[in-house]
């Protein structure tokens, strides 16, 4: 956990030391359906607290002098649960939104470069966004494959206690709030993941280096992939004329050419 910090606090810093670098503004307000998508979770949350309060006050005695803290500390247990589950959704979503802002922002700035230097710096604060996503990646795969699988195995057991008869029992809604929940905000995640790769794909069909080749007509690219084709294909005819040689000097008679 402190090697965790460690690392988040790091990249923080170099979050920073880039919006410095690229004099980066935060002009631009979050979307209506990132908007949407924060709102459902965090209504999911809600429900999954309320109903989690539900079912410890049903199962909780009855005697007034133990209920109360009883209720306290349970209210309190699940808090604290909840708060660190939504952990790496709330770093992740966040950090994904600023990632995704950052390259908006280069993608305006490329657009806009009029000399190579310019598109040089462009580039390399692009390779810092990478760096960025890496190490933010680094800190946070161990919980990213945890909390997949473990995603999985809620909504299975959910699924199960659904079809075997269940449903009217107040832990099956408790487990379905929270599947829904997870599956929510683990979908937020993807989609802002999503978002980076596609901005990146944007640039790549903006920038194709591909074609600023010259072609023959549309049939190939005049490039050193070209020039090792035509050295294959001359060197195969060579060797088929080896190959055949003999067979050509046995059934010509060389004097009728003379």
């Amino acid at each position: 956990m402190t090697l965790g910090s460690s690392r988040l606090l790091r990249f923080l810093r170099n979050s920073e030391a880039y919006e410095k670098s690229a004099s980066f503004a935060n002009a631009e307000s979050r979307r209506l359906r990132v908007r949407i998508r924060k709102m459902a979770s965090l209504v999911a949350l809600v429900v999954v607290y309320g109903l989690g309060m539900t079912v410890y006050a049903d199962s909780t005695t009855h005697d007034s002098r133990v209920r109360v803290p009883v209720l306290v500390c349970s209210s309190f247990t699940l808090f604290v649960f909840l708060f660190y589950d939504s952990l790496a959704y709330i770093i992740l979503s966040s950090c994904s939104a600023v990632l995704t802002q950052y390259l908006r922002v280069e993608l305006v700035a490329l657009g806009s470069c009029r000399t190579p230097r310019h598109v040089e710096q462009v580039r390399l604060r692009l390779h810092a966004i990478k760096k960025l996503k890496c190490s933010l990646n680094k800190i946070w795969h161990p919980a990213l494959a945890v909390w997949s699988a473990c995603l999985i195995l809620v909504l299975c057991i959910t699924l199960y206690a659904i079809f075997d008869g269940h449903i009217g029992q107040p832990e099956v809604w408790l487990a379905l709030a929270y599947a829904a929940y997870a599956s929510m905000s683990f979908a937020d995640v993807a989609i802002s993941s999503q978002c980076l790769s596609d901005l990146v794909q944007y640039l790549h069909r903006t920038v194709d280096p591909e074609a600023l080749c010259f072609t023959g007509g549309g049939f190939f690219r005049l490039n050193k992939a070209l020039l090792v084709s035509m050295a294959g294909s001359i060197i195969t005819y060579a060797v088929i004329l080896v190959q055949t040689s003999d067979e050509l000097a046995d059934h010509v008679d060389v004097s009728r050419l003379v």
